[in-house]
């Protein structure tokens, strides 16, 4: 399962892979999400509630210049 926060998504395993660590993707990933769930819902929804409160403000900025 790579890391659902896309600011840091996939270069951990680029990072590994770059040192010739093998790494594969993939595996037991049900088992990941499920153990995770809590964490990506958790995740989800403040990514979505920071959408909401950021557009807002970039709004009201460019409507002030």
């Amino acid at each position: 399962m790579i890391y659902p926060n896309p600011s840091v998504l996939g270069r951990g395993i680029k990072v590994l892979r770059e040192k010739g660590i093998q790494t594969e993707v993939g595996l037991l990933e049900q088992s990941a999400r499920a153990l995770n769930r809590p964490y990506v819902e958790q995740f989800a929804a403040r990514a979505e509630q920071n959408e909401k409160e950021v557009l807002p403000k970039v709004l009201k900025i460019s409507l002030a210049n």
